[in-house]
């Protein structure tokens, strides 16, 4: 009797489990999600109502005029209405008359080429520890820190180190440049300047290979 009994459970759970799990797909859905554009989807020229921005192949990015959305944008806590494109994929929220200029390469997060309140599809690539200089044992102390931070780390040859202390909105708030040599090396610097709150300190080697740390500084 109780082994029919936890028969008769075990399949009212597996038909529990089983009524949770739906496939739908979306392969005939012919709508975008929640129907926002009502129009045939397509490329530019294919369907009719696309603006182009910008055309043609450029040597250098360049900046779309600013255009007007149909509606409010909230963006980063603020709210937008005119935008502008640049050849190399970004979309900026930061209309003003002159913005900078770009190149088609590798960039280093922040970058005064970005405007604030922009999005872009970009491709990503990290660089940890071993990635930068062949530096290892990467260690700041002490970490929070008042008036001093120390960096220590094995470099495995001679090169030229900059090291960049930014504030969580990107802000560079420090910046000195080291030539340090093979085996082991401490770096200080002075924080005696710098109010209390958390930081990330950007570690460059002359190949733009970047390492990141965060760094608390309490006064």
């Amino acid at each position: 009797m109780k082994k029919n009994i936890l028969i008769i459970g075990l399949l009212l759970i597996y038909q529990l489990i089983f009524a949770q799990h739906f496939i739908i797909s979306h392969i005939n859905a012919n709508h975008n999600p929640n129907n926002l554009n009502t129009e045939n989807e397509g490329t530019y020229g294919s369907v009719i109502g696309w603006t182009l921005l910008l055309s043609g192949a450029k040597s250098e990015p360049i900046w779309s005029p600013t255009r007007t959305l149909p509606f409010d944008f909230e963006f980063n806590g603020k709210v937008f209405n005119k935008f502008r494109a640049s050849s190399n994929g970004i979309v900026t929220f930061d209309t003003t008359e002159i913005l900078p200029n770009s190149k088609y390469e590798s960039f280093v997060l922040p970058n005064d080429s970005v405007p604030d309140n922009s999005i872009g599809v970009l491709k990503l690539e990290t660089n940890g520890v071993k990635d930068l200089l062949s530096v290892k044992e990467i260690k700041t102390f002490p970490n929070p820190t008042v008036n001093q931070l120390n960096v220590s780390f094995n470099a495995e040859k001679q090169d030229n180190l900059h090291f960049d202390l930014y504030n969580l909105d990107g802000q560079l708030i420090k910046s000195i440049q080291k030539s340090v040599n093979s085996g082991l090396n401490t770096i200080e610097i002075n924080t005696t300047d710098v109010i209390s709150g958390v930081y990330y300190l950007s570690i460059k080697d002359s190949k733009n290979n970047v390492h990141s740390e965060p760094i608390t500084i309490v006064k």
